[in-house]
């Protein structure tokens, strides 16, 4: 919230009251919409009305980067799997980390990491703090955590919170290939046997996109039990890895 009032008094100060206003007006829908998605989402059995929810409900204010029919088959996985222990690399908007909360176990622990290289001293901004939390159900218990997941502190503060292990772990977070590597070292190692270590982005991109998850996947899915979700090969973009641990 302090770091809303800053932005503020900063944006008054360089850009002037059109810009703020643009910004403000910008704010308050996002407010409403979540507000909204809150009061009208009722929580399903069905993974369809899941995923459609995620990508259309209250304007699409969590719509993932996704391939919505690749999101429905790792749906179903994690509804097999119910995950007590959730990380995931890469909010975003928050489609995927509310799809891990509704289908994970109902006491779950569920972390998810962040960063905006154009904002390094910011955070979560207020009404997306607030809008995360309704995820979780009563038992449930979330951590949202603002930092370079390549970083020490981070690193070490997701170890102190996941000390028995992760069941599963979503990476789709730095997409360079050192990035994406870095990740998978950081925190591959914390999870258990049986859990699933899930890359988002394994399909070839365009080379300018710098988007290189795809090498990099294809380099540790040797000799390992793993799953490949694509709805085209051709597509460009997207496709799921999962590495079912052993």
């Amino acid at each position: 919230m302090f770091y809303e009032l800053a932005i503020t008094k900063r944006t008054l100060r360089d850009k002037g009251i059109l810009i703020f206003l643009k910004k403000f007006l910008r704010y308050f829908i996002y407010i409403i919409l979540a507000v909204h998605f809150k009061l009208t989402y009722r929580k399903t059995a069905s993974i369809k009305k899941l995923i459609d929810s995620i990508f259309n409900h209250s304007g699409g204010i969590i719509a993932p980067i996704q391939v919505k029919s690749e999101l429905f088959e790792l749906a179903k996985l994690i509804k097999k799997k119910r995950p007590k222990r959730v990380l995931e690399i890469g909010t975003m908007g928050g489609g995927t980390l509310f799809l891990f909360c509704a289908l994970a176990h109902p006491q779950a622990k569920i972390a998810s990491i962040d960063y905006c290289f154009k904002n390094q001293e910011g955070g979560y901004a207020f009404w997306r703090k607030y809008f995360y939390r309704t995820f979780v159900s009563k038992r449930q218990k979330l951590h949202l955590l603002w930092g370079n997941s390549h970083n020490f502190p981070t690193v070490s503060k997701v170890r102190s919170l996941f000390k028995d292990g992760l069941d599963l772990l979503f990476i789709d977070g730095d997409h360079s290939y050192i990035g994406v590597k870095q990740d998978f070292e950081n925190y591959s190692p914390m999870v258990k046997n049986g859990g699933l270590i899930i890359l988002h982005d394994i399909c070839k991109h365009p080379e300018e996109l710098n988007c290189h998850v795809d090498k990099f996947w294809h380099k540790i899915k040797q000799g390992k039990k793993y799953l490949e979700i694509i709805e085209n090969p051709k597509q460009g973009w997207a496709g799921i890895g999962i590495i079912i641990k052993s």
